[in-house]
């Protein structure tokens, strides 16, 4: 088993700075769906009464079903906009949209930041002591050599479902990246944060022991 002298503190408080800003990310982006769906529900309300009172006269009232269809057409929006990340998970804004694009963005405004709730809670990383130890190994081999042929990932970490929680785990905290050329894939540090981290935590040893 591979063993470490030790974990730098500034490299677990990367992990648990990544961490914080990810739960803060999730709530901020929960109030905000909560919000719209509250916006939407109010306008949707009041365009019933006035629809229902337009026909019925000033003593009429929503229909006591309304909250239930409403939370139906949530529930049925909310698939939609899955469906259509999946078609197209490469969404980027464009200049110019045909009229029915345009009325689909503000049609899945709400359920595009209700999903977008999961897709940031997913990126918070819980690494057992073990796999971080193995991360920090890596980001450090990464650190002192430049870069890491991707090839060479199953002899840092032999095991395979470790190999790709770590190798996630540290892109997804932005100290990693993954770059190609005509020499093949590699693995280097990802901007000046990360190789800042790379200089300032200590040398340890990386060797295997049993």
């Amino acid at each position: 088993m591979r063993r470490a002298d030790g974990i730098p503190r500034a490299f677990r408080a990367h992990f648990a700075e990544h961490n914080r800003q990810v739960l803060l990310l999730t709530v901020m982006t929960f109030i905000s769906a909560v919000l719209l769906w509250l916006v939407v529900y109010i306008v949707l309300y009041w365009l019933t009464l006035l629809v229902i009172t337009s026909g019925e006269g000033v003593d009429a009232r929503v229909p006591a079903s309304f909250p239930k269809i409403f939370a139906i057409a949530v529930g049925g929006l909310c698939v939609l906009g899955w469906l259509v990340h999946k078609i197209s998970p490469n969404y980027f804004p464009r200049d110019k949209k045909p009229a029915f694009e345009v009325f689909m963005d503000f049609v899945l405004a709400a359920p595009r930041v209700t999903l977008a709730i999961w897709g940031n809670l997913s990126a918070w990383q819980s690494l057992s002591g073990y796999e971080l130890e193995e991360a920090w190994i890596l980001f450090h081999t990464i650190s002192e050599q430049g870069k890491l042929s991707i090839y060479s990932l199953p002899l840092e970490i032999p095991k395979a479902e470790v190999r790709a929680k770590v190798v996630f785990a540290l892109q997804v905290a932005g100290l990693i990246e993954l770059r190609k050329n005509e020499e093949g894939a590699w693995l280097s540090l990802q901007g000046d944060k990360a190789r800042k981290l790379g200089r300032a935590t200590i040398k340890i040893d990386a060797g295997r022991s049993v």
